[in-house]
């Protein structure tokens, strides 16, 4: 896949898919994003990212849990929030049903 990809020179993964006669059209979630890795560093500034391809810990600040569920920590700069984002998070705590929320030692909000 690599020499395909520097021989090739291409720069996105609707390239190599093809040339390389992928099983399936959209790949999977293991494969993307090695395939996205692959060309990010080996055309780097040259290559398009493919955010479809990102890991979810990547797009949604998510991490995936040994049940399949996730864990989400929202990004709060410094440990500091408002009124206005504690309710956002209280809202969608509720849209979503999540049963358990926690305050960190590094003063993050995470939501189970």
């Amino acid at each position: 896949m690599r020499d395909a990809i520097r021989v090739q020179h291409f720069l996105g993964i609707d390239g190599v898919m093809p040339f390389l006669e992928w099983k399936t059209d959209d790949g999977c979630d293991k494969c993307r994003p090695v395939l996205n890795y692959c060309l990010l560093s080996t055309w780097s500034g040259e290559a398009r990212d493919d955010p479809r391809s990102r890991l979810v810990t990547e797009r949604a600040h998510a991490n995936i849990q040994k049940d399949g569920t996730y864990s989400v920590v929202p990004r709060m700069w410094g440990g500091l929030t408002n009124a206005a984002e504690l309710r956002r998070i209280a809202d969608v705590a509720e849209k979503y049903q999540v049963p358990t929320i926690k305050l960190t030692g590094g003063e993050r909000i995470e939501s189970f």
